[in-house]
């Protein structure tokens, strides 16, 4: 009896079994190749795109990816190149030299310190629209010798997406914050050069009408002066229909965008069928602590870990305002280990730093740059989720970028945001917001400075850290199948459409007058009905004329 039931078991779980792979076999799939480009930026435009890259080489798709401006050496900055040498599935080729290596010396003025955001949105504008015709059929080449069949074009790279237009294949947008038309909300700031608030949920009155009005004046300006014209120019010379912009999303109104976020870090709001939000995607590997860096840690129990990113400056002000306020708290003994990630700011640290008025001390930053202090290290560059995986690191003084906060959280550290630009402002609002740490602006006085790093190390309530562990759950439960939801997404473009087009994506009122869409006739067909009775009656108790007469 008892062999009997087990194997009435053994032939329900083999018919179980083979049900379930029957009728999840996949047969439409046919390898398709697949180009991924990137004309500027750091990891946060280039990593979690080419780990969907690589979850699509593992579904047997051939992958390109195109870094066509690679930030060369000389700007002390990463390499697009050197993102694609972890993963072999994807073919790396590069396709030209760098747009910022041409223009150093504006990038590294534009991007210094705290600039304004208009002139910053503006300058990277021409930047990017410099050999518009270059990068533009450098794109047409691959595509045509390559046989592409999809192209992944990063958000700030116009050229990419315009080639792929031309050559009626699809475009997928790919960028870390959802800046598009079809993600707006009439409360949400949905330009790069206004994001020092992702919504205008805390802004004034006089907040709001400036950003309405006075700085899209100022756009404006630009947009009819030379250097937009002669952007135009350059596209019209193409055969191509002129668009401006650093994001030129309303071009992209037909096409899928990816964008490496979740709703808790981006303004929850509806959105339209053609975005997609599969973040946070981070990359499944990363290099490990270098010898020196693990014997640091595993030496000290408080670290503060600082780093800003690629492309963010701190300028000499600013590193004074927050050096001293770290070695004030390292001197009350607060923390017991700073490790700063200086990359291309070593030169801009000031030649001595002097204790605050609650501390009486002074350091040589010379002997420290030199890791003369046994609590004290400045590296070039540090393997940052490694080090955030670290139990000694307490807390992550960061820029703020996208990249950053998706791997801070993940791995459950509170932060300290000092930004810089863009949406760098926006997401060191919603840290202080959310509980996730402090905003630290670099307006703020030394005192004040001081105190924000205290109470982030001691969280005495225990208040940053539960939110973050909160956050650490949002972050891994979908940064899991980010990857592989982004490669569903991809196919899904690669076998649906038409003439690179997604019509099952598009909305029914593309077609459809403005009129029905809202449906206005119904109203005013329903004002009529209700009013015609009205006035029906109303001249029916009016005395006639001849009545009044005969009065």
């Amino acid at each position: 009896m008892i062999w009997n039931k087990i194997g009435y078991f053994l032939i329900a779980a083999w018919t179980t079994v083979s049900f379930a792979v029957s009728t999840s076999y996949d047969d439409f799939r046919t390898p398709k190749t697949i180009l991924f480009s990137v004309a500027f930026g750091g990891s946060s435009h280039v990593n979690w795109v080419l780990n969907i890259m690589d979850e699509l080489g593992q579904r047997g798709h051939h992958l390109i990816f195109f870094p066509t401006a690679s930030l060369a050496k000389e700007t002390g900055r990463e390499d697009h190149v050197k993102f694609g040498k972890a993963y072999p599935r994807v073919e790396t080729i590069l396709a030209g030299p760098s747009l910022v290596a041409k223009h150093l010396e504006k990038a590294k003025r534009l991007s210094s310190g705290h600039p304004d955001p208009l002139a910053l949105d503006i300058g990277f504008r021409e930047i990017l629209g410099t050999d518009y015709a270059e990068q533009f059929r450098s794109h047409r080449k691959i595509i045509d010798e390559r046989n592409i069949d999809v192209v992944l074009c990063d958000h700030l790279h116009s050229p990419c997406f315009q080639a792929a237009q031309a050559a009626k294949i699809p475009a997928i947008i790919t960028i870390a914050v959802a800046l598009t038309p079809d993600a707006a909300a009439s409360f949400i700031n949905n330009e790069a050069f206004i994001l020092s608030d992702s919504t205008t949920q805390y802004e004034s009155f006089f907040q709001r009408f400036y950003k309405m009005f006075i700085l899209q004046s100022r756009l404006l300006r630009w947009k009819m002066g030379h250097s937009a014209h002669n952007l135009e120019e350059q596209q019209r010379a193409l055969g191509l229909e002129p668009h401006r912009g650093l994001h030129p999303s309303n071009a992209w109104k037909n096409s899928l965008k990816l964008v490496n976020n979740v709703f808790g870090l981006e303004a929850p709001r509806s959105m339209g069928p053609l975005v997609e939000l599969v973040g946070p995607i981070m990359p499944n590997e990363y290099q490990p602590l270098t010898k020196e860096l693990k014997t640091f840690l595993d030496s000290h129990h408080k670290v503060a870990y600082i780093a800003f990113g690629q492309l963010s400056q701190a300028t000499t002000s600013d590193i004074q305002l927050i050096l001293t306020a770290l070695l004030d708290n390292l001197q009350h003994r607060v923390i017991d280990g700073i490790l700063w990630a200086t990359v291309h700011a070593k030169e801009q640290f000031p030649n001595y730093i002097n204790g605050s008025h609650t501390a009486d001390y002074s350091y040589n930053i010379a002997e420290l740059l030199e890791g003369n202090h046994p609590s004290i290290r400045f590296v070039p560059w540090a393997p940052q989720h490694a080090v955030l995986q670290h139990p000694s690191v307490a807390f992550f003084v960061t820029h703020g970028g996208a990249g950053s906060l998706h791997e801070a959280l993940s791995s459950g550290k509170r932060l300290i945001a000092f930004p810089f630009f863009f949406d760098q402002h926006a997401n060191a609002r919603n840290i202080e917001r959310s509980g996730l740490g402090r905003f630290l602006d670099y307006k703020t006085s030394q005192h004040n400075a001081n105190k924000i790093v205290r109470q982030v190390a001691m969280d005495e309530q225990g208040h940053f850290q539960a939110n973050v562990d909160r956050y650490k759950a949002l972050i891994q439960i979908h940064g899991k199948h980010g990857a592989i939801r982004g490669a569903d997404l991809v196919e899904e473009v690669a076998f649906m459409h038409r003439d690179g087009l997604l019509p099952h994506r598009y909305e029914a009122s593309r077609d459809m007058p403005f009129i029905k869409v809202h449906n206005l006739d119904l109203f005013v067909v329903l004002v009529v009905i209700i009013l015609l009775p009205i006035w029906a009656i109303y001249k029916l108790l009016q005395p006639s004329p001849q009545k009044v007469k005969a009065e």
